[in-house]
């Protein structure tokens, strides 16, 4: 079955490569003539080796976050909103600068089915997170792959996300009925699920909760704050 996938690929390939050169100058298409050859028998062995990789890549899974690493300036993680607590939102890495940031390519797209991302993304051992009202996807940062995805339905202003926030392997987030609730960040599943405030008279959240030592510090619309423990919710 796999060789006849890679056949009629290859066969719609060809095709369409065919449309292409009859369109092309004379002297363009003699060119072309020369590498059909070795392009046509090519064809199926690369279509075999990308099939190859993507399903052989290895499978990234969520790990702990290193709660030292909040203390850290951001460098190989980016475990909180800000990256640090300067709110600085820099990182030091220089891989990447302004002499070669115009040869950046296209590696992978997610799409989040109509969920506008407002959000910063936290990067913790190779797993974005990322978040929208009512989700927070974890995500392979290297091949783009969805590891999880949670949605809680809610009531509410629906204005956006900021964000979340991560102590060891926990996630927290708040949502626009108010709530804060604590994700396991290895499958997405609940963990406890405290409410801010009352959503009927138009209470909502949107920030990126801080973790600070035992405390998450998050709060509501019209500046309303409320620290709660970590591990208990309480």
């Amino acid at each position: 079955m796999l060789s006849q996938f890679c056949g009629g690929v290859t066969s719609w390939m060809l095709r369409m490569r065919a449309r292409t050169i009859s369109a092309m100058p004379e002297r363009r298409r003699s060119f072309l003539g020369v590498t059909r050859a070795i392009g046509e028998r090519a064809a199926p062995a690369v279509l075999l080796l990308l099939l190859f990789l993507n399903l052989h890549a290895p499978a990234a899974t969520a790990q702990e976050l290193d709660a030292a690493a909040l203390l850290k300036p951001a460098t190989d993680t980016w475990p909180s909103y800000n990256g640090d607590y300067s709110g600085r939102r820099y990182s030091t890495l220089d891989q990447i600068n302004a002499g070669n940031v115009n040869s950046l390519t296209l590696a992978w797209t997610f799409n989040t089915r109509g969920s506008v991302l407002k959000s910063t993304p936290l990067e913790v051992n190779g797993i974005l997170y990322f978040s929208a009202p009512d989700n927070v996807w974890a995500v392979d940062a290297r091949f783009g792959r969805m590891i999880w995805h949670y949605q809680r339905l809610s009531e509410g202003d629906h204005i956006g996300h900021r964000g979340l926030g991560m102590y060891k392997d926990w996630l927290y987030f708040t949502t626009p009925d108010a709530h804060l609730i604590s994700l396991d960040a290895k499958d997405g599943k609940v963990r406890w699920d405290v409410e801010l405030a009352d959503a009927k008279p138009g209470y909502f959240s949107t920030m990126a909760p801080l973790v600070i030592r035992d405390h998450v510090i998050t709060g509501v619309s019209g500046d309303g704050k409320h620290p709660v423990d970590l591990v208990h919710g309480a």
